[in-house]
């Protein structure tokens, strides 16, 4: 993303309809799936810290690790103080196998110069054995928009692309699903008709400051569709999202084990590798 987009989001992501509950929806499940446990969580793609800060309030007593290739980024989550953050790209993630219970992958395998197939394969990597995958992309080429070019979006997925792409790197899916559905109306109109009449020289992302009031009634829409998914399985959505366990060990590569003894390393020591 550009730089002033991740500025947006460290303003934003506590507040924003979207990012509250994209947030809740990850640290429930995990809640649900992990309960009584203290899961080693590493989220890729970490961003500005608001996922990271959001587990915490879960798992206050879990190692909680975050990776990102944006520096801008990384110095807006590590002042958060939630978990611990380091530079590294999803292609070559500086951490043994099997070195964590929990694997995020949010709004992450979309982005233009990540080769999905690979950030996939490295979460497979440095889950243990039954460890669990998070994942939540955005839905159809055909609600490409103006946000889908400020943010690089590479590609739009269908499910069935998701479910595909896990069960080939040997993830057994438990439960895939399109949501944010009751809003999909709103989001089409203003990507297909209204944008179009009025482009602009800069694209800018969905993500901006709105009215108290909207942005409550956003919020409200978004945790009924949360709710309702959870019962329905709806035909189409705005995102995909997707909750994943590790099944077949021998689709680990043993060459790809690191050389980092406690399966971390600090910021200043990661090297980017590839563009996430």
């Amino acid at each position: 993303m550009e730089r002033h987009e991740y500025d947006t989001m460290a303003r934003l992501e506590d507040t924003h309809w979207w990012y509250r509950n994209i947030r809740q929806l990850v640290s429930r499940t995990l809640h649900s799936e992990c309960k009584g446990r203290r899961p080693r969580v590493l989220d890729v793609g970490c961003g500005t810290g608001g996922g990271i800060a959001s587990i915490a309030n879960r798992f206050p007593d879990s190692l909680l690790v975050g990776v990102d290739v944006e520096e801008v980024a990384l110095r807006y989550s590590s002042r958060r103080g939630d978990g611990v953050v380091a530079r590294a790209s999803a292609h070559a993630l500086p951490f043994r196998d099997g070195s964590f219970d929990v694997v995020t992958l949010i709004d992450l395998l979309y982005i233009e110069g990540l080769k999905d197939q690979v950030a996939v394969h490295e979460a497979y990597r440095v889950l243990q054995q039954g460890g669990l995958l998070v994942v939540n992309v955005p839905a159809f080429e055909w609600l490409r928009g103006e946000h889908d070019m400020a943010v690089r979006t590479r590609h739009r997925y269908r499910k069935e692309e998701i479910g595909s792409l896990l069960a080939g790197n040997g993830f057994e899916v438990k439960k895939l699903l399109y949501w944010n559905t009751l809003l999909l109306p709103v989001v089409g109109f203003v990507r297909n008709i209204l944008a179009p009449v009025r482009p602009r020289a800069t694209p800018k992302s969905d993500v901006r400051s709105l009215p108290k009031w909207l942005n409550s009634l956003l919020a409200g829409l978004l945790s009924i569709d949360i709710a309702l998914a959870a019962k329905i399985r709806f035909p189409i959505g705005t995102s995909v999202f997707c909750v994943a366990y590790k099944k077949h060990e021998n689709l680990v590569d043993p060459t790809a084990q690191k050389a980092f003894p406690s399966g971390m390393a600090p910021c200043h020591d990661v090297r980017r590798s590839a563009t996430v």
